[in-house]
């Protein structure tokens, strides 16, 4: 394994561990997803961080708040990572009272409103995103009523955030969603969710799509089979995002799937394959996010990053939400 990739796994499970050990009862997907945002800006959390930042979230929002579901944990990760944790959480908690005049509040819209108020700083410009988000979101819903949710609520303020115009980002997500699902017919909800993700980031969409299709395809060729669900979006973040070539990565994804393989909580009882196949895509995506070359804007790459890291957001609180529900039904 290269040693970069030694050092974010290292610092990763570091995190992992530390998380685990003040959360106990918290999500396994969910600390996961937490010690990944930690590890991505190469800082090892502390219990008194991680504390200091949990009371900042309650100490902002009530009870029963959007804000203190399965995206805490990561939120909590994020302010305690942050140089100005309490400006941060106040800012996120202003732009989420300011999205709820035209979103109805959730986890996702926590998510959103963490992402506008990393991005942009003038309140008039964070209302036209909102407003644009939300007509896109509208858009969405007309071509895929059925599969359109509140998890779309981010990927719609990003893509309000895009220079493209509101028929181009629509009919670039379309295109992507037929490309893919006439080569391997993966799960449609985790599809669309992938083709925002696409949508999001710069170039020719079949140019996008041929690079996810190469690389699910090469990680088969490795005796490996990535999921076609949920986990599908951080597979389309690497492959928008890497910047070495499809065997070079693929030899990474295996390098730190098998390091990950050996760690104490990745055994048959405790993560599966496919989960743990994404966990290293996840890690493998922060390596290109900090590696972010000069051939894209700043406002595209910093747009894309973000997406990637939030497509692992919301793929673990998918996971957190379907585990749950597996646990409910079984009892």
């Amino acid at each position: 394994m290269k040693d970069e990739l030694r050092i974010q796994c290292m610092n990763y499970i570091e995190n992992r561990n530390v998380i685990k050990e003040t959360y106990k009862l918290e999500n396994q997907y969910m600390i996961s997803v937490a010690a990944s945002i930690a590890a991505s800006k190469k800082i090892i959390l502390t219990k008194e961080k991680l504390k200091e930042a949990s009371e900042l979230v309650d100490s902002k929002t009530g009870i029963l708040s959007s804000f203190r579901g399965n995206v805490k944990l990561a939120l909590i990760a994020i302010l305690a990572t942050h140089e100005n944790p309490t400006e941060y959480m106040a800012r996120i908690a202003q732009i989420y009272n300011m999205a709820k005049k035209e979103w109805l509040g959730s986890e996702y819209l926590v998510v959103a409103s963490a992402v506008l108020a990393e991005i942009i700083k003038n309140d008039e410009e964070v209302e036209k995103v909102i407003a644009r988000g939300k007509a896109l979101y509208k858009k969405m819903r007309k071509e895929h009523p059925i599969l359109t949710s509140d998890e779309d609520a981010i990927y719609a303020c990003l893509m309000a955030i895009s220079e493209k115009d509101d028929e181009t980002l629509i009919e670039e997500m379309e295109a992507c969603f037929r490309y893919i699902k006439a080569e391997i017919r993966p799960d449609e909800n985790a599809l669309q969710t992938l083709t925002h993700v696409l949508t999001i980031a710069p170039g020719n969409y079949a140019d996008k799509c041929d690079k996810v299709l190469n690389l699910y395809k090469a990680i088969k060729d490795k005796g490996r089979r990535y999921s076609k669900h949920h986990e599908l979006s951080v597979l389309g973040s690497l492959a928008v995002t890497m910047t070495d070539s499809l065997d070079s990565v693929v030899n990474d994804i295996m390098d730190i799937d098998n390091f990950l393989s050996s760690q104490k909580g990745y055994g048959i009882l405790s993560i599966d394959k496919k989960t743990r196949l994404m966990h290293s895509c996840m890690l493998l995506v922060n390596q290109y996010n900090g590696n972010q070359s000069g051939n894209v804007s700043a406002v595209s790459a910093v747009i894309s990053q973000i997406a990637a890291q939030n497509a692992a957001i919301c793929a673990c609180i998918c996971a957190a939400c379907i585990s749950a529900t597996v646990v409910t039904s079984s009892n």
